[in-house]
């Protein structure tokens, strides 16, 4: 009975619950309100805060707005994209894609639409008709209440606190006898970091749901799993090549009658991907193609982040990238990391589990990406544990990246509150490239070893925790 009451999977729960707290009361200080007024020019008050919810009807938001005022998002640790959004975004004024407002900029009026892919742009829109309702009661009822952008913050919250269980449910399922291993994504501090920083969880529930389907051979399920993870986000597709590395692999596969060839099921998987994918975003490209193609041109459009290494060499030389060269350059160093860990991959004397390939795929396009937010590490945590067998490894790699947000908050500071010389950035940057580029040696020399080491499961392992040492295209 009691040890029903502390099973692995409740204890787990319990850590997540736990580190997700931590998360929420680090986003706190940028939930505060304050009254509406004007402000001096010099950036003391409402001139460098987020929109207030002008679009909201709801009596909750008259006269109050985000209190962001002298840089709190920055000072306070606690910046998220999530609460500004509702207001940021027009949520409020209609649907995504087909809305579209006018700001002043550079002295001429753009038009602006979501720029979010669409499976996330409607997560996002779906919060806000919640966020809504929620104001009808407060009206209505006198149900308690904030302002819209605080309700909206708490409700996408509360969805991706739900998602990450789901991920610990499933890092559960498929690590088998190593289930215990999960604390370390549990407690990581990459999530007391950065788990509302963004709407990442949800697509790591998605790619991680989808994994697990994969590893139960539900092909079809996999595919619209992993399809709609491709509606919230482009590297879901780096998981799907891994599936790809994975059958190519075919040869260490045993023969198994009754059971589809792995090529079979990557094909099955990728039908129905494009299906899913089709599904959500055929009807914005046709009814709302200018909205649609938004998110891409962005993405061209975009500059160098500092938290890449380009940005970290245009902060040292104070040099001016050009976007294009950039561009291209990124472009070709991430085919050149695709096909160099395919090489690894496809020639290794071990074989490689799809959660290492996916791992080292999507950390080499971070490392030559022109964008590699600090809250994308969240998309590495669930596939490293899968992973990696060490936990002291990757709590070290996982404190570099939390860690990491100090000096990235002190970037955005005016000059007068930099709270760090502005070059400590980019050595961060650097060291943060080191100890992910430490992580992908290191789950490559674990395979490539001749003698395998003391933790390394030997074949009893293997037989009694089959889901994490075996094809999941192969039999039980």
């Amino acid at each position: 009975m009691g040890r029903a009451r502390f099973s692995a999977l409740r204890v787990l729960f319990v850590l997540a619950l736990l580190g997700l707290a931590i998360g929420w009361s680090g986003k706190a200080a940028c939930l505060q309100q304050t009254p509406t007024a004007p402000v001096a020019a010099d950036g003391s008050g409402a001139a460098s805060s987020p929109p207030t919810a002008a679009s909201s009807r709801g009596s909750a938001d008259k006269g109050k707005r985000l209190n962001w005022d002298n840089q709190r998002e920055w000072y306070s640790l606690c910046f998220t994209t999530i609460a500004p959004t509702y207001s940021r975004k027009h949520l409020a004024d209609g649907v995504p894609y087909w809305t579209s407002w006018r700001e002043q900029g550079n002295g001429t009026t753009l038009t602006h639409r979501m720029d979010e892919p669409v499976g996330l742009g409607f997560a996002a829109y779906g919060a806000a008709r919640a966020t809504a309702g929620w104001q009808w009661l407060h009206t209505h009822w006198g149900v308690p209440s904030a302002i819209s952008p605080v309700v909206f913050f708490t409700i996408v919250a509360v969805l991706l606190a739900l998602c990450w269980l789901v991920t610990i449910w499933v890092l559960v399922k498929i690590a088998g006898e190593r289930r215990w291993f999960v604390w370390v994504a549990a407690l990581s501090p990459v999530l007391f970091v950065h788990a509302f920083t963004a709407f990442d969880l949800l697509t790591v529930a998605l790619v991680m749901t989808g994994l697990l389907a994969w590893d139960r051979r539900r092909w079809w399920l996999a595919g619209i799993l992993f399809g709609l993870a491709c509606t919230t986000g482009i590297w879901p597709l780096l998981v799907l090549f891994a599936l790809f590395l994975d059958a190519l692999n075919g040869r260490q596969y045993p023969s198994v009658p009754e059971q589809p060839h792995p090529r079979d099921a990557l094909l099955r998987t990728t039908v129905a991907v494009l299906a899913t994918w089709l599904t959500v975003n055929l009807p914005v490209m046709i009814g709302a193609s200018d909205g649609w193609s938004l998110y891409w041109r962005f993405w061209t459009a975009r500059a160098p982040e500092p938290d890449s290494i380009y940005g970290a060499i245009a902060l040292l030389t104070k040099m001016n990238l050009n976007i294009a060269v950039v561009n291209v350059i990124s472009l070709v160093l991430g085919v050149a990391m695709i096909v160099a860990t395919s090489v690894v991959v496809l020639r290794s004397p071990r074989r490689f589990n799809v959660y290492a390939i996916a791992f080292l795929l999507i950390s080499g396009i971070l490392m030559v990406a022109k964008v590699w937010s600090p809250q994308s590490a969240l998309w590495l945590v669930p596939l490293a544990v899968l992973a990696v067998r060490s936990s002291r490894v990757l709590m070290a790699w996982m404190l570099v990246e939390a860690l990491t947000w100090v000096p990235r908050a002190g970037v955005y500071l005016a000059p007068e509150h930099h709270w760090l010389p502005p070059q400590i950035y980019p050595l961060a940057v650097v060291v943060r490239l080191i100890a992910l580029v430490g992580v992908c040696l290191y789950i490559v020399w674990e395979h490539w070893d001749d003698e395998p080491g003391d933790d390394e499961p030997g074949p009893a392992v293997a037989a009694v925790a089959p889901h994490f040492d075996r094809s999941p295209a192969a039999a039980r």
